[in-house]
């Protein structure tokens, strides 16, 4: 029996040359896919890329790439047929072509069409419980020596340098949110204002629209806390200028914001772009786990402790279930939020936040 051409996910093919890697995620799905670039590197020679905007901007810079590839996502086919055979037809390209797609969704964070996502919660554990990047690692066969994931110019560094200057110095970097309802901290007024008061200033960062309205709403509740403003910094591009005309340009794109996480002293946030962003970069960092675990998730990480709900008033975490809305999420009893983000009390919070600041071994 003569052999196939080639197995799609990474073994030889014998027609191309190099590697290749395909991520159309988002930011911090990307990022994930970063972490091989390196070793795949070193084994193939170069690298090419397939992603798409404005989320793949995270691989520019990247030493390790070659080449970014953004295809025409309306010429793939939305059937997973065709979908998958687009990715063979590309493959032929390369010594080894991966495709990433739902190497994070699908196989570890269950999505509401899935099966899975009905099963029972001990079994579900079982099927969704490893972690992302070493997963990631084993399908491009490379060993597991991880990070780092995100490079900025000397110029994003410089910009970030000045803003760090602008706030007085070491702050602590607040993610607001992720993309999902599990993925919003309900105290975070109480607690940031704390923060202000007991270990220094904090900088806000997140994407324009909604995390730019959770940031006003924060502002109030600081406001009202302190008696101030101060020590309170928003990295987030407004949705829209005061004349309610669409911003077309942000003041915050989607490098500054990572650039700026990676400037802090300490960083704050659930499961999401930014928090990927410093993963492996000497900045300490306190993760806020809601339908993941830390297995999934913080297992290789630098310098992060993982906050999670405490497992008998919360049984649900973790649930590896993309909630797109209360409906399959346990709400907290008294907090428009998920019940295992609100388990996670303000004085716990600000006491790892406080063992970061002061170097606190992790």
């Amino acid at each position: 029996m003569s052999p196939l051409p080639f197995e799609f996910m990474g073994s030889s093919i014998v027609s191309g040359e190099g590697a290749a890697i395909a991520r159309f995620g988002g930011v911090g799905d990307d990022l994930v896919a970063a972490s091989p670039l390196r070793l795949l590197k070193a084994k193939y020679g170069r690298v090419d890329v397939l992603t798409r905007d404005p989320f793949g901007e995270v691989f520019e810079g990247n030493p390790y790439v070659d080449r970014i590839i953004r295809p025409d996502m309306a010429a793939i086919p939305n059937d997973g047929v065709g979908w998958q055979k687009y990715f063979a037809q590309r493959a032929v390209e390369y010594r080894s072509f991966i495709n990433l797609s739902h190497t994070v969704e699908v196989c570890g964070a269950l999505q509401v069409s899935q099966s899975q996502f009905w099963w029972p919660i001990e079994y579900r554990r079982r099927w969704a419980g490893g972690s992302y990047i070493e997963r990631t690692h084993d399908l491009c066969g490379v060993p597991h020596e991880f990070g780092p994931v995100f490079f900025p110019s000397d110029a994003e560094r410089e910009q970030a340098d000045t803003t760090k200057a602008f706030v007085g110095g070491d702050y602590v970097g607040w993610v607001l949110s992720g993309t999902r309802i599990d993925k919003l901290y309900p105290f975070a007024g109480i607690a940031i204002a704390r923060i202000i008061r007991e270990v220094g200033p904090v900088v806000m960062l997140g994407a324009p629209g909604r995390n730019h309205d959770q940031a006003k709403a924060i502002e109030e509740i600081v406001t009202r806390e302190n008696g101030r403003l101060k020590g309170l910094h928003t990295a987030i591009s407004p949705q829209v200028d005061a004349g309610g005309n669409l911003v077309k340009t942000p003041s915050w794109p989607i490098r500054r914001i990572l650039t700026q996480a990676q400037a802090a002293r300490v960083v704050v946030g659930p499961d999401t772009g930014p928090m990927w962003a410093v993963a492996w970069e000497d900045v300490a960092k306190v993760m806020l786990l809601s339908h993941a675990s830390a297995e999934n998730i913080t297992k290789h990480w630098r310098r992060t402790v993982s906050l999670t709900a405490d497992p008998g008033r919360v049984p649900c975490q973790p649930c590896h279930r993309l909630h797109d809305d209360i409906s399959t999420c346990v709400k907290a009893p008294s907090d428009e939020a998920a019940a295992c983000m609100a388990d996670i009390t303000v004085d716990r919070l600000i006491h790892s936040i406080v063992d970061a600041w002061s170097g606190v071994p992790i």
